[in-house]
């Protein structure tokens, strides 16, 4: 994999796309540190964080066989590019209102839908970007990127937050959000064969909700029926 990386890197849109993905992980590791830690600041127990955790657990429950179909049917570049604008306005008002444990409850739940559809068009991306004996080692830059991020970045949000209070640590994981969408924004991407829609979708909107909703089933189904899946699951709950 290690003699696969060069070459992946010498894709330009794949440069752009880990770019904007690792820019955002930067700003994700000081909100990562910083929310729990306000949480704790307002309510003084161990009871409020585990309700924001509850607050972003929610919407992935609730919105990822959704996601999937909306990817499918949507431009997965609008979706990212979407998906960042809306948790850059959510974060960039979080030093407004922290203040109020239930904005900022609200706020970790609306972060945490808008990353359910992120995550999905990221993924939907890469194949349009990379070949497929690259994927492997495309995901694999993606995803280690992230994880030294975490690695390297929490602590300086933990002095950065004693040192500075809460909000530079929002702000920054706001700047980081919109500056992945500046880069996103000039992704070369190559067209996706168009769909005819069908008559019944055409014609009555009712059908093409019904459409939506098969393929949102369509994941949970396809989890029930696979061992390995169901497996993999079971322990991601």
């Amino acid at each position: 994999m290690p003699s696969r990386l060069p070459k992946v890197f010498n894709c330009p849109a794949y440069r752009r796309l880990w770019t904007a993905s690792t820019l955002s992980r930067w700003g994700d590791a000081f909100h990562t540190v910083a929310l729990p830690l306000l949480v704790l600041h307002l309510t003084g127990s161990g009871l409020g964080v585990g309700t924001v955790v509850v607050a972003e657990i929610v919407p992935v429950l609730l919105l990822a066989p959704v996601a999937g179909a909306v990817v499918d049917r949507i431009s997965p570049l609008k979706v990212v590019i979407t998906a960042d604008l809306v948790r850059a306005a959510l974060v960039a008002v979080l030093p407004l209102v922290y203040g109020n444990i239930g904005a900022v409850y609200a706020i970790a739940f609306g972060l945490s839908a808008a990353s359910v559809f992120f995550n999905p068009a990221t993924g939907a991306l890469l194949p349009r970007l990379i070949g497929e004996k690259e994927l492997v080692t495309a995901n694999s830059g993606i995803w280690t990127a992230a994880v030294l991020s975490q690695i390297a970045l929490a602590p300086a949000a933990g002095l950065l937050i004693v040192a500075f209070g809460f909000a530079p640590a929002f702000l920054i994981n706001a700047a980081s959000f919109v500056l992945s969408t500046l880069v996103l924004g000039r992704l070369p991407l190559a067209a996706r064969p168009s769909t005819t829609p069908r008559h019944d979708e055409a014609v009555h909107p009712v059908g093409r909700w019904r459409r939506w909703a098969h393929q949102a089933g369509g994941g949970i189904h396809l989890i029930a029926g696979d061992r390995l899946l169901r497996t993999l699951a079971a322990g991601q709950l």
